[in-house]
Protein backbone atom coordinates (compact mmCIF):
# COMPACT_ATOMS: atom_id res chain seq x y z
CA UNK A 1 0.00 0.00 0.00
CA UNK A 2 1.02 3.62 -0.39
CA UNK A 3 1.17 3.96 3.39
CA UNK A 4 4.44 2.03 3.60
CA UNK A 5 6.03 3.82 0.63
CA UNK A 6 7.84 7.10 0.80
CA UNK A 7 6.23 10.32 -0.41
CA UNK A 8 8.57 13.18 -1.36
CA UNK A 9 7.01 16.66 -1.52
CA UNK A 10 8.86 19.67 -2.85
CA UNK A 11 7.59 23.15 -2.09
CA UNK A 12 8.83 25.27 -4.98
CA UNK A 13 8.52 28.64 -6.69
CA UNK A 14 9.06 28.93 -10.47
CA UNK A 15 11.01 32.19 -10.16
CA UNK A 16 13.68 30.68 -7.86
CA UNK A 17 16.51 29.07 -9.85
CA UNK A 18 17.49 26.45 -7.23
CA UNK A 19 13.84 25.47 -7.09
CA UNK A 20 13.77 24.71 -10.81
CA UNK A 21 17.07 22.81 -10.62
CA UNK A 22 15.83 20.66 -7.75
CA UNK A 23 12.46 20.01 -9.42
CA UNK A 24 14.32 18.69 -12.48
CA UNK A 25 16.52 16.46 -10.30
CA UNK A 26 13.44 15.07 -8.51
CA UNK A 27 11.70 14.45 -11.84
CA UNK A 28 14.64 12.25 -12.83
CA UNK A 29 14.74 10.56 -9.42
CA UNK A 30 11.04 9.73 -9.82
CA UNK A 31 11.81 7.89 -13.06
CA UNK A 32 14.56 5.86 -11.36
CA UNK A 33 12.50 5.14 -8.20
CA UNK A 34 8.90 4.47 -9.31
CA UNK A 35 8.02 3.03 -5.88
CA UNK A 36 8.41 6.53 -4.39
CA UNK A 37 5.67 9.11 -4.92
CA UNK A 38 6.96 12.57 -5.82
CA UNK A 39 4.74 15.65 -5.51
CA UNK A 40 5.50 19.22 -6.52
CA UNK A 41 3.53 22.03 -4.87
CA UNK A 42 3.90 25.77 -5.26
CA UNK A 43 5.06 26.86 -1.80
CA UNK A 44 2.64 29.76 -1.35
CA UNK A 45 -0.30 27.58 -2.48
CA UNK A 46 0.52 25.16 0.33
CA UNK A 47 1.69 27.45 3.13
CA UNK A 48 0.51 31.07 3.09
CA UNK A 49 3.42 33.52 3.41
CA UNK A 50 6.00 30.76 2.91
CA UNK A 51 9.32 32.61 2.75
CA UNK A 52 11.30 32.59 -0.49
CA UNK A 53 14.47 32.08 1.55
CA UNK A 54 13.13 28.61 2.49
CA UNK A 55 12.33 27.63 -1.12
CA UNK A 56 12.78 24.94 -2.25
CA UNK A 57 11.90 22.80 0.76
CA UNK A 58 11.49 19.03 0.70
CA UNK A 59 9.38 16.97 3.08
CA UNK A 60 9.59 13.18 3.05
CA UNK A 61 6.75 11.18 4.56
CA UNK A 62 6.54 7.50 5.40
CA UNK A 63 3.43 5.80 6.78
CA UNK A 64 1.70 9.18 6.84
CA UNK A 65 4.28 10.63 9.24
CA UNK A 66 7.00 13.16 8.56
CA UNK A 67 10.20 11.17 8.06
CA UNK A 68 12.67 13.91 7.09
CA UNK A 69 12.63 17.54 6.08
CA UNK A 70 15.15 19.59 4.14
CA UNK A 71 14.55 23.29 4.81
CA UNK A 72 15.88 24.96 2.78
CA UNK A 73 16.75 21.97 0.60
CA UNK A 74 19.75 23.35 -1.35
CA UNK A 75 21.69 23.64 1.92
CA UNK A 76 21.64 19.83 2.23
CA UNK A 77 22.45 19.10 -1.43
CA UNK A 78 25.38 21.38 -2.20
CA UNK A 79 23.64 24.70 -2.83
CA UNK A 80 24.22 25.96 -6.36
CA UNK A 81 26.20 22.78 -7.07
CA UNK A 82 23.25 20.41 -6.54
CA UNK A 83 23.43 17.27 -8.66
CA UNK A 84 21.27 14.21 -9.20
CA UNK A 85 23.92 12.00 -7.55
CA UNK A 86 24.23 14.24 -4.50
CA UNK A 87 20.46 14.40 -3.93
CA UNK A 88 20.08 10.65 -4.41
CA UNK A 89 22.95 9.97 -2.00
CA UNK A 90 21.47 12.24 0.70
CA UNK A 91 18.07 10.57 0.31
Amino acid sequence: SSHSNFVVIILHQDYIENSNVLCEILKNLAKKHPQVKFLKIQATNCVPNFKDIDVPTIFIYQNGEIFKQFLPAPYFFGGNKMTFNKVEWVF
